[in-house]
């Protein structure tokens, strides 16, 4: 009886652990990969998460996606000794074309001509200094120069409410010496292109000289000149839908990024 008994035990203990291996092998491998609580699979989603190589995102602007060409041709117009007469005209077309230019101002004019200056401002020209009476170093010593470019800043100042930074030398800066112009506290704006305008036999003179500009070009012009603001109003709507932008020294300088420092010569500000 003991061991019938014996025998009972063992079969039945037999097949619970046959049970017990049928239950083991009947779960998938999901569920016994599966983290056992909430816990655990925010631990898995982070561990996933900080193994998995960044996408890398450049956007314009940044240093990394580096500078962004254009296929427009940007230039500067830029205008000497003025305000005058004409001045109202030529500022009439680049509202018109909705154009930006840097003028280069006389002091004694601009004092004559306030109204002028404060439109050219409110226009989004860049309004320069081109020192109170036209004067040149080659005439005067550096502190004589220097207190003359003072007064016009001075006044331009008043006028607009900014401090311009820039200023082109009476005939410009090419035959002065270099330590004396590493000392002039302007970044000094030579051109890349004389239109002699002042001297020009017709508008379409003055057209050819613009329309052969490439891009950072700086352009050498007058206020007074009547064939100079006749070109404009021609040929301005036409290089405009041919791709050409125009910009003032400092936007042109910005768009190409140019850093304008003091004491040192522009004679154009092309893309590096």
């Amino acid at each position: 009886m003991k061991k019938h008994l014996g025998v009972r035990v063992g079969i039945l203990l037999l097949l619970s652990l046959i049970l017990l291996i049928l239950c083991a092998c009947a779960k998938t491998p999901e569920t016994l990969i599966e983290p056992a609580n909430e816990s655990s699979k925010t631990n898995l989603q982070r561990e996933l998460q900080q193994n998995q190589k960044p996408v890398k995102s450049i956007s314009p602007g940044t240093a990394e996606a580096g500078h962004v060409k254009s296929n427009k041709i940007k230039i500067a117009l830029t205008f000497d000794d003025g305000p005058v007469e004409n001045t109202n005209r030529l500022l009439d077309c680049f509202e018109k074309y909705n154009v930006k230019t840097t003028f280069f101002v006389l002091g004694s004019k601009a004092e004559k001509n306030p109204d002028t200056i404060k439109r050219m401002d409110a226009l989004g020209m860049e309004v320069a200094n081109h020192t109170y009476n036209h004067t040149s170093l080659n005439f005067y010593n550096y502190q004589e120069f220097m207190s003359e470019a003072k007064r016009a800043g001075d006044l331009l100042e008043k006028l607009t409410g900014k401090r311009t930074t820039i200023l082109r030398f009476p005939g410009g800066a090419l035959n002065y010496r270099q330590d004396v112009i590493a000392r002039i506290p302007y970044s000094i704006i030579n051109w890349t292109i004389n239109t002699e305008d002042w001297k020009a036999s017709s508008k379409q003179v003055i057209i050819d000289r613009i329309r052969n500009s490439k891009d950072g070009a700086i352009l050498f012009l007058h206020d007074s000149p009547v064939l100079t603001a006749e070109a404009l109003e021609e040929c301005l709507p036409q290089l405009l839908e041919e791709g050409y932008e125009f910009l003032t020294i400092s936007e042109l300088a910005k768009a190409n990024g140019i850093m304008l420092l003091p004491g040192t010569i522009y004679d154009r500000l092309e893309s590096n």
